[in-house]
């Protein structure tokens, strides 16, 4: 087994996601309908692998009345200090591939009016029913550099009440508090929660299968997945050890 390339990566986002398939589900039909999500998790529980799967989950969605136009923002890339640094990253996002120029943006009032000059690229490249689904990771600690809420005023603005708010959706990532979500005035509070936690036990098993097709004997998996509590990074990255470590299923 050591001459084989090992298929668990724990640190790797997206290798081997599981699960969630109902959630995602949920969320595209939301987001069909116009909604936007926080999804919500502690640290290491698959929230960007999460991301990762809803953007090739869109990528294959064929409906009439949407195209849907997945991107992934990662806020430790973009830190945005101000309104216009975010915004300029969204406007590169929205325009790449449509053959209309990145535009300066110095405050979202740009960034709306340069939408208005590319909207002739973008609906010749993508048709009048295009979507912006951001999915924006780390956003949290993102914004958590703003000198204000202006920004997330503003971005709940392009989300709700914009002239482009049927363009544009949003899916990002956090661990924010529930009062953070629903507290009235909050600029947050139009963003659903959905919450990320531990694999069931046959999103498990799949885990399991990927590395170790025969599976374990009952009482070696029992007390994988108890001593794991399912959590998938943990999961992941004790498979990963016993791969490497060629104990396998008789261990």
């Amino acid at each position: 087994m050591s001459e084989l390339m090992n298929p668990y990566n724990c640190s790797r986002p997206g290798n081997l996601f599981a699960g969630y398939e109902q959630t995602r589900g949920r969320m595209i039909r939301g987001l069909k309908n116009g909604k936007s999500y926080a999804l919500l998790g502690g640290r290491r529980c698959g929230k960007t692998s999460f991301l990762l799967k809803l953007e090739e989950d869109l990528n294959q969605q064929s409906v009439d009345t949407h195209r849907f136009l997945p991107g992934m923002l990662d806020m430790q890339a973009i830190i945005p200090r101000t309104p216009a640094d975010f915004f300029r990253a969204v406007h590169a996002l929205v325009v790449q591939n449509t053959g209309a120029p990145p535009s300066d943006v110095i405050h979202y009032r740009d960034f709306l009016a340069r939408l208005d000059h590319a909207r002739p690229a973008i609906e010749q490249q993508h048709g009048p029913n295009w979507v912006i689904a951001l999915l924006i990771d780390e956003f949290e600690s993102g914004v958590a550099r703003l000198p204000d809420s202006e920004c997330l005023e503003n971005f709940r603005n392009l989300l709700m009440n914009s002239r482009y708010a049927r363009h544009f959706r949003a899916v990002v990532t956090g661990v924010f508090s529930p009062a953070e979500l629903s507290a009235k005035g909050s600029p947050l509070n139009n963003l659903d929660p959905e919450y990320l936690g531990v694999l069931g036990a046959e999103d498990a098993r799949k885990l399991i299968a990927a590395g170790f097709p025969d599976g374990f004997a009952a009482p070696v998996e029992s007390l994988l997945l108890d001593h794991t509590g399912r959590h998938p990074y943990i999961l992941h990255g004790v498979l990963e050890y016993l791969w490497d470590s060629g104990e396998a299923a008789e261990t």
